[in-house]
């Protein structure tokens, strides 16, 4: 079975640094549109994983290769999620 979590830290990256991180990720992200059988998926989508992982991202049949982390993901985990 898969499990996500989540948590809300409201307020604690300033909005400067999320401008950043929101340029980064628009410009620094290799997003792909797979086909479908009605023609190309309604949205852009990424599916981002950490080194070795070669699991994929499948929605109504459609599946999206994996993309490992590009740095300005290492560097939002480091920010949001440090260790």
């Amino acid at each position: 079975s898969r499990r996500s979590f989540v948590g809300l830290r409201p307020n604690e990256v300033p909005a400067r640094t999320l401008d950043e991180f929101f340029v980064r990720i628009r410009d620094g992200t290799n997003w792909c549109q797979p086909p479908g059988k009605n023609g190309p998926m309604p949205r852009k989508t990424a599916w981002m994983v950490t080194t070795g992982c070669t699991c994929r991202y499948t929605y109504g049949g459609i599946e999206v290769p994996p993309l490992e982390f590009p740095q300005w993901m290492t560097d939002l985990m480091s920010l949001v999620m440090p260790l």
